[in-house]
């Protein structure tokens, strides 16, 4: 019997032949690879066995989305509650392998949950330059009498240096400006560009649509969605885990 879901629920399912089109589409990791041979190419395999097949220092951009410190089942693999110092072993079992992949100048962003992010922070920060927390917030979830509701999720942005690519543009967003600050009579820090709507720089506060990594990889233009954007010629790689299984998508372009 089909699952019902609430109006709004915006879960993504897929049908059976869905199933069977998109299975064609997932490759496996059998031995080591080069990076002509993970470029466009979608990945399932236990991230364990796999971290050292993938070349390194080939990826411009890494976005990680590993299982919060909760109890999860992901689809037969379940992840256990612990913790924070158990939770720092097993990020520190596989963090710092994962890294070897990023070119000098590359960036990474990994998402986590209030509780989590303690622990993302300490291990993150031990490896590589902490640029900011980008706090993801969206209505979602239940409310509780004695606590404040959880509508917010944390991601850290990273880089491997301090020679790393980041188009400001590409991420700031259209909203009505109130009380705009001017120097010399022209606009400080945003940009007019019609009667109530300015350009201005991404706050680490954004909110996003609850579909937010399907959104990443489309090119089209959302008020509420903000994109984060390499070079063109860049190499990609995003990480979705779950305790065991992890899929790797490799991408040229990510917009």
């Amino acid at each position: 019997m089909e699952k019902q879901r609430a109006p709004r629920n915006r879960t993504l399912t897929i049908d059976h032949n869905e199933r069977k089109l998109l299975q064609n589409a997932v490759s496996f990791i059998s031995k080591k690879l080069e990076t002509e041979q993970i470029i466009d190419k979608t990945f399932n395999n236990n991230l364990f066995d796999v971290i050292d097949l993938l070349p390194e220092k080939s990826a411009d951009l890494m976005i990680i989305d590993p299982p919060y410190n909760l109890d999860k089942d992901f689809h037969g693999y379940k992840f256990s509650k612990t913790d924070n110092a158990s939770y720092v072993s097993y990020l520190e079992s596989w963090f710092p392998k994962i890294i070897k992949l990023l070119k000098s100048d590359a960036s990474l962003y990994i998402c986590g949950d209030w509780k989590s992010s303690v622990a993302l922070f300490q291990v993150v920060s031990k490896y590589l330059i902490v640029r900011n927390r980008i706090i993801w917030q969206r209505e979602k979830g239940r409310g509780a009498k004695n606590n404040w509701k959880n509508c917010s999720e944390d991601i850290w942005f990273a880089t491997v240096s301090g020679d790393y690519y980041f188009d400001a543009d590409a991420v700031k967003i259209k909203r009505k400006v109130l009380a705009p600050y001017k120097e010399n009579g022209k606009p400080k820090d945003w940009e007019q560009t019609d009667a109530d709507a300015k350009g201005r720089h991404c706050r680490q506060g954004i909110q996003f649509v609850s579909e937010y990594f399907r959104m990443l990889y489309q090119s089209m233009p959302a008020d509420d969605v903000q994109t984060l954007k390499t070079n063109p010629a860049e190499l990609n790689i995003a990480w979705f885990s779950g305790k065991i299984k992890c899929e790797i998508q490799c991408f040229r372009r990510f917009c």
